[in-house]
């Protein structure tokens, strides 16, 4: 049984790197309706799925931007490595790295501010959707593809790359329920106010309640300002004290499921309550694995920057963005999702000594696990 599930668990990480075929496929679509068979063509290297302007990414210097939250963290070490690590087999490609230091303001700035300085591609995470509008349309018109990762923007753009955070957010929802034999209270300590409407883990934990428990109670839903574990533990200190009784919490991110497993422990409660959080960080596989919290998902951020890169590189190969795609809505890229159980026996989760053995957290953050 094991090596099926090591098995299945590989699989589903290798299957990342397939998935951008559909992207492809998308954008030669989306161009095709779009067609005027009278306009000449421009060159024999143009066809009706291409811009005008190509790049040789194998003989030309490329210089991309890539805009992170911040420099600290689990996540931003992966995309970091992932990055580092696929452009050794592309030594013309530049990466710039600008951290926004955790200001949405400061990071639609550096945006703004790279248009003009020869960068042929930016992808980012965005921290606030209405904030990174602005810079985004200026990006796409001026021919520049703009890729947001996990967090998206109001403004259509060439592509948005996530963890499926409905379908993490669902099984999460399945995970804790059937942990409590589909009784008890709940509650959830959601993303920022700003990107509730972006992030669906939440609205996919209370579906699979609805749909599978429903002599569970939904009791409240804590949007945690700055995805910060400070403020996740004061919300669940609030909670502790409204509530007699919670079953289990989801927590939209592990760094907010570190928070309020903080604010139980002090509370002297934490054989009362289930926490389970999301991506799977150093921290929290070794608190699954010790018994502090319950579950995670694993998102790998290595396979999710690899896709960024060569996704990118195909947009500025061919002249693409989503202006001459002729985008209205922005397409979405989902990541498959791997939930995870200390044991790995609820609701098709596997292990975290599974997980723990075959990412690549190991190579990036060893000393987490020690």
């Amino acid at each position: 049984m094991k090596k099926v599930r090591t098995s299945r668990f590989l699989a589903v990480v290798m299957a990342v790197l397939m998935m951008s075929v559909a992207v492809f496929a998308l954008a030669a679509c989306e161009k095709e309706s779009d067609v005027n068979t009278d306009t000449p063509v421009a060159g024999d290297d143009t066809d009706i799925t291409m811009g005008t302007t190509k790049v040789d990414i194998y003989n030309t210097d490329v210089k991309l931007l890539y805009v992170p939250i911040g420099d600290a963290g689990p996540a931003f070490e992966m995309a970091r490595y992932a990055i580092e690590d696929t452009l050794k087999f592309l030594p013309n490609v530049t990466v710039d790295i600008k951290p926004a230091e955790y200001d949405p303001t400061k990071q639609a700035d550096i945006i703004t501010d790279a248009i003009g300085q020869g960068y042929q591609g930016i992808f980012f995470e965005a921290m606030d959707p209405i904030v990174s509008q602005g810079p985004i349309e200026k990006a796409e018109a001026a021919g520049i593809p703009v890729i947001t990762v996990n967090l998206n923007s109001q403004a259509v753009h060439t592509l948005f790359i996530q963890g499926n955070d409905y379908k993490s957010g669902y099984q999460a929802g399945e995970i804790l329920g059937a942990a409590i034999d589909g009784k008890g209270n709940a509650l959830t300590l959601n993303a920022p106010a700003a990107q509730a409407a972006t992030s669906q883990m939440i609205p996919g934990f209370q579906d699979a309640l609805k749909d599978n428990y429903p002599d569970i109670t939904f009791l409240e839903d804590f949007p945690c300002e700055g995805w910060q574990s400070s403020e996740a533990a004061n919300n669940m200190k609030s909670a502790l004290t409204k509530y007699d009784k919670i079953d289990i919490v989801y927590a939209a991110s592990d760094d907010l499921a570190d928070g309020a497993i903080n604010a139980i422990k002090e509370a002297g409660r934490e054989n009362e309550i289930k926490v389970y959080g999301s991506m799977g960080y150093p921290q929290a596989l070794q608190r699954i694995k010790d018994g502090t919290q319950f579950g995670s998902y694993f998102a790998d951020g290595y396979s999710q920057f690899q896709v960024v890169v060569y996704q990118m590189l195909y947009y500025v190969q061919n002249g693409l963005n989503a202006t001459v795609l002729g985008y209205t809505d922005t397409p979405t890229l989902d990541m498959p999702t791997t939930p995870i159980t200390k044991d790995g026996n609820l609701a098709g989760s596997v292990s975290v000594d599974q997980v723990i053995e075959n990412s690549r957290w190991k190579v990036v953050m060893p000393d987490a696990f020690k």
